[in-house]
């Protein structure tokens, strides 16, 4: 599965996909997410402020990238206590966007022929990129986030826990000690900035694009938006934006939690 042979996205047993993903289950709880609320405004004013910035000089923004940047800075900051701030890069880092697209690209041949990732992963960087860019953007990848995974191993074993973040808590649980290994957290790394980062983006360009298309959709989800964020300046919470009820309808995800502020931060 995209490489990430240990994570909870690949396990096949259905007792071992229940341990692991009840260790990350609390994480994406309603209470959870509530409680990094300052969290996900502080990126979507960053990347309202790149928007501003855009419309008084005229330049054209990439919004899959944008968006990507966004949802890459906060799943980073949640996973790992350190944000990858793709939202300060000129373009949103979107060689990100593109080595997500490589990495499933890539997952496609790995399913039919897993024995190939040792190999991939045995061949030099520069090398493979030559034979396979698609293999080496997911190499690449792997070997990031394994290096922040290495960090936060050491941290926590001389006692400088990254409080609040996901693998901090997956080191404090009680799951198996073998489930705590590098390697098993670099799959779940893996996946987690994978699944926390494209899906959502994806999901935001795409109603962006619906939006744009229809304006009297636009319109009424503005009409609406003003009534809980009646200015420019203001900020709502989101007990306060799920009750929304078009806002609710249009975005169909489970979670507002990098949705809720992004269609309405700035309403006109």
């Amino acid at each position: 599965m995209a490489g990430a042979p240990t994570s909870s996205f690949a396990a096949v047993s259905h007792s071992l996909h229940r341990l692991r993903r009840m260790a990350l289950n609390p994480f994406f709880s309603k209470r959870s997410v509530s409680a990094i609320e300052p969290l996900l405004i502080s990126k979507i004013e960053l990347l309202c402020q790149r928007f501003e910035d855009a419309i008084k000089t005229k330049e054209v923004i990439r919004l899959d990238a944008a968006y990507t940047a966004l949802t890459m800075d906060i799943i980073t900051h949640y996973a790992y206590g350190r944000s990858y701030n793709h939202l300060a890069e000129d373009d949103f880092k979107l060689s990100w966007k593109e080595t997500i697209i490589a990495v499933a690209a890539n997952g496609a041949f790995l399913r039919q022929f897993p024995w190939s990732l040792p190999i991939m992963k045995a061949t030099p960087l520069s090398l493979l990129q030559k034979l396979n860019p698609q293999a080496a953007s997911l190499v690449g990848w792997q070997r990031a986030v394994r290096g922040l995974i290495d960090d936060i191993i050491l941290a926590n074993r001389e006692g400088k826990k990254a409080e609040g973040t996901i693998f901090q808590a997956l080191l404090d649980s009680d799951l198996p000690q073998e489930e705590k290994s590098a390697d098993r957290l670099q799959d779940e790394g893996q996946t987690l900035i994978g699944a926390g980062s494209e899906t959502t983006a994806k999901a935001l360009s795409i109603i962006t694009f619906y939006l744009l298309q229809d304006k009297s959709k636009l319109q009424r989800l503005r009409e609406e938006l003003r009534s809980a964020m009646p200015t420019p300046n203001s900020q709502a919470s989101w007990t306060t934006l799920e009750k929304l009820p078009y806002l609710v309808g249009l975005t169909h995800l489970r979670s507002l939690s990098n949705a809720r502020l992004t269609l309405g931060c700035r309403p006109r």
